[in-house]
Formats: C-alpha cells, structure tokens, sequence
C-alpha cells in the first residue's frame, strides 16, 4: 500500500490540547476537519504494527507536531502554527470593532498595535477591514486606512471609494482627492495592483463632467493617454470604451469638440456603443443641432445598435425643439415596434414635450395613455410625472387641475407632498380664475399651503415669496405683506429686497 499515512497527536495529548485552546484549537483546522478519535487511534495502532517490522519508521509522537510517512520511508516533520490566547483577545476586539463600525476606535486600534505589536498583521484581518471601510467609512478616514495598508489598498477599493464621493459628497475636492491619492500611493510602493486602470479614469472623468471640471477632466485624458503609450512602445493601441464614453461626456458641451474626438476614437479602432452615439445625440441637442439628433439615431439603426431609453429620450426631446408634437408621440409606436416598454424617463419626456404645446386636452389624453400602460406594467406613477402633469397644467383658468392632481397625491400612502408640489399649490393659487385677477379667497388658499409648507420645514424659494407678495398687493392685505417680508429677509437675507423693488413700489 503506497499511501501516506498521517499520524496524529496520542487521543490523549489531542484532549489536552481540546482543553486548554477549545474544540476549534489555535492555528489549527475546524473541529469537523479532524478525523475521529477513534480513526485517529487505528491510524496510530497501524503505524505502530508496521514500525515493529520497520525500526526506521519508528518516531516519537509530540503533541502539535505532524510526521508525514510516505511508501520511500523517509519522514518529514512540520510544525503547527499556534495563536496565543493573548492573540487571540487582540483579534477579537478587532473584529468587535469591525461589526459595531466603529472605524475611528478601529483606526487607533491598529495604530498602536502596529506601534507595540511585533506581530500585529497576524491579529488584523487587514483585507475584510479595507472592504467594510471601502463601503462604509467616512471618505478621508478611508485613506488613511490605505497608507497603513498598503498591501491590500487595491485600486478597485479606491475606484469603491471614489464612486461614493461621486454619489454622496457634494464637494468634488473630495473625488479629486482620492484619484490623487491611489496614484500617489502606487508611485510611492511600486505595487502594480495599486496602479489606476482605465475604469477608475473613466468613473474620475465622468465626475469631470458632472462637476464641470473639464480642465482637470482632459488632463487625467492626458495623463491616461501617455501611459498607454509608454506602455505600448510606440504600438497602435485600442482605446478603452470606457475611458471614451467619459471623454465624449465631458465634451458633450462643445458639439464640435465632441465630434472630432469621437472620428479621432473610431480612427484609434474604438467600436462605438449605444452609450457614445446618446452622448453625440446630447451633444447636438445642446448646439440645437436638431437635425443632427435625428441622424445620428438612425446611424444607430444602421449600425445594428439597439436603442435604449435614454436614446429615444433625446429623440422626443429633439422633436419637442422643433415644435413636432406628432412625431414626438410617434416615438413611443416605434419603442412598441421594438418589442420595447416606455420606462419612466421616456413617458417623463413625452410629457414634458406635450406640455410645451398648452392644451390641456391633448395633455389629458396623453395622460390617460400613461397610466393604462403603468398598469399593464403593474406601476403607479412617480411623483416626478405628477409634477410635470402639474406643470402642464398652470394654464389660465386650469389651475383647480392642479389640486386634483395634489388630492391623488395625498390618498396614496407610499407619496407625500414635497416642496415642488407646494410651490405649484402655490402657483396654481394664481391661475383659478380665466380672468387673472387674484381674489381674497384665492389668496387664503394660496397661504394655507404656505403655512402648511412652513409647517413641515420646507424653505420656499425666492419665486414663492415674490408671488404671495404679489398676491397680496393685488388684494392689499397689509398684515401677511409684512409677515412675507420679514420672512424674506429671514431667509434671503436684506439685499434679496432690491429683487423686488416693483413689487414694493407696487404695494406702496
């Protein structure tokens, strides 16, 4: 029998180790990963029997020590890792802190550790703590945490990292920050795995874009394009389509420029996708290149490219521009040609499109058409569509739509009333009569729903003043005059007052 036998501690050694560490044991396997005693004990009587024929194989047997005897007889001996019990109190406050994210004590627990431990990485579950702070943590602690790390820093943790500076922070100091930080970091160590890749300068791009950082947005382009050609050694190198797509993004504003990087990224090999050729269509709606929207989209079809929503988005707004209602709707018929289902944002731009044109029974009916096929779909509208059907509806003589629209809103218990749906209350206040002159009755009305707003802590803007002081010069209510001008200044602050200088001589 040619195979290897393992003998294992005497049962009696191995209960004494049971004892004094627990059934799982320090630095050795899980209690179910360990052969049965009474396994363990014919195992040990076999080797017995065959050391009596073979002196050679006769060694001593040490608790916590493993001897491998295999069919050429020659012994090899390794020794198992054995945590200390004080070890293992330090890696169980570790881990306590971990679970209650408790980041900050975490951070100067590992600081002294490092500081008075000789072996401090051994207690530290240094990777599965990086992931929780990538998630969790506040953005700058997060960096910290790589510098004492930086082993296990991965440049996905940061690009992690830079996505939620994206989403939460509202400073794009922050975001800017953490790109610096990662390559920092990786020119500081040398780890190829800290380096930035191509989705980590995209998602840095793209946040370009949304803040309208285009200076630093086209240097990092830069900064990536140069690396890939030292890279490349002179050798002609797809581009990523990733990196593109943000590229396009950031120059979406200047439809010039956006095109000519686009030629420039199909000459380069770059295979365009549903993503750049929305952002070529953005970019001339922006230039109000109509025109152009409309041929790039069927470029698209060309091409075998399936549209998505965001596609035929633009395509309504395009057709909006240029005051083409029908073929604005006719967008929806050929999403339905597709095997395709409107999603929100398209049936959000209909709307928006259809309300330009102020009829109200045109926007009725296009109303009705939505909410047949939210029900085929088993949905409700948004807030976001009540709002713009509201919108649409701030037509002289029309505005008591408004508040049939602010009643559904109301009845349905998963909604409630923001501060664009007071504001419109607020406004609709003014359309009630298709003469447009304001009555002491609409005005009541029209302060109900401002005191109710005040009421939930909702801040009206500088619009919402200006029309109650309006209101209230048309119906020379002295008293709520006064209140809405001091509430003003509370707010805005005096020189907010020279804004309203007609409104003041108005009254006076």
């Amino acid at each position: 029998n040619t195979r290897d036998v393992l003998v294992l501690a005497t049962p009696r050694a191995r209960t004494r180790t049971e004892d004094h560490y627990g059934a799982d044991g320090f630095g050795f396997q899980s209690a179910a990963t360990w052969t049965s005693r009474s396994i363990s004990a014919r195992r040990i009587r076999r080797s017995s029997s065959r050391s009596r024929t073979s002196p050679t194989k006769q060694k001593e047997k040490v608790s916590g020590e493993i001897y491998k005897l295999n069919s050429k007889e020659t012994a090899t001996k390794t020794q198992q890792p054995v945590v200390s019990p004080w070890d293992l109190f330090l890696k169980r406050n570790c881990w306590s802190l971990l679970k209650s994210k408790q980041f900050e004590s975490l951070y100067r627990y590992v600081l002294t550790l490092r500081e008075h431990e000789r072996h401090w990485e051994r207690v530290v579950p240094a990777s599965i703590i990086l992931k929780d702070v990538a998630k969790h943590a506040d953005l700058l602690l997060a960096l910290e945490y790589f510098d004492v790390f930086p082993q296990h820093a991965h440049r996905k943790l940061h690009t992690m990292v830079l996505r939620r500076s994206l989403r939460e922070e509202g400073n794009f100091e922050t975001t800017s920050r953490i790109f610096k930080h990662c390559s920092d970091l990786y020119e500081r160590t040398g780890l190829e795995a800290l380096r930035p890749d191509a989705m980590m300068y995209s998602e840095f791009i793209s946040g370009c874009a949304s803040a309208g950082r285009e200076e630093e947005g086209f240097a990092a382009f830069e900064a990536y394009t140069d690396r890939e050609g030292k890279e490349g050694k002179g050798k002609k190198k797809e581009m990523n389509s990733h990196v593109c797509n943000a590229v396009l993004e950031l120059s979406a504003p200047d439809q010039h420029k956006c095109t000519t990087l686009f030629e420039d990224f199909i000459k380069g090999g770059f295979v365009p996708d549903v993503t750049s050729l929305n952002t070529i269509m953005r970019s001339a709606l922006i230039a109000k290149a109509y025109r152009k929207c409309e041929d790039v989209y069927n470029y698209m079809r060309m091409l075998g490219i399936v549209p998505n929503m965001a596609t035929f988005s633009l395509l309504i707004e395009s057709y909006g521009e240029q005051g083409n209602y029908i073929r604005a709707q006719s967008v929806v018929n050929q999403m339905q040609s597709l095997s395709l289902h409107p999603s929100e944002d398209v049936w959000l731009s209909l709307l928006e499109v259809i309300g330009r044109k102020r009829d109200v029974n045109l926007t009725q009916r296009l109303w009705m058409k939505i909410l047949r096929n939210l029900e085929i779909n088993q949905k409700k509208p948004s807030i976001g569509l009540m709002q713009v059907l509201m919108k649409s509806f701030l037509l002289q003589g029309e505005g008591h739509l408004v508040f049939d629209i602010i009643k559904q809103i109301e009845e349905r218990e998963e909604l409630e009333l923001n501060h664009t749906c007071y504001t419109l209350a607020i406004r609709a206040c003014r359309y009630l009569s298709s003469s447009g002159v304001v009555t002491e009755e609409e005005f009541g009305k029209a302060w109900e729903y401002f005191e109710e707003m005040k009421g939930r802590s909702l801040k009206p803007d500088k619009d919402t003043f200006r029309l109650l002081i309006s209101m209230a010069c048309e119906v020379k209510d002295i008293e709520k005059f006064d209140y809405v001008l001091k509430d003003l200044s509370k707010e805005y602050g005096h020189k907010v007052l020279d804004e309203l200088s007609r409104e003041l001589t108005k009254f006076h």
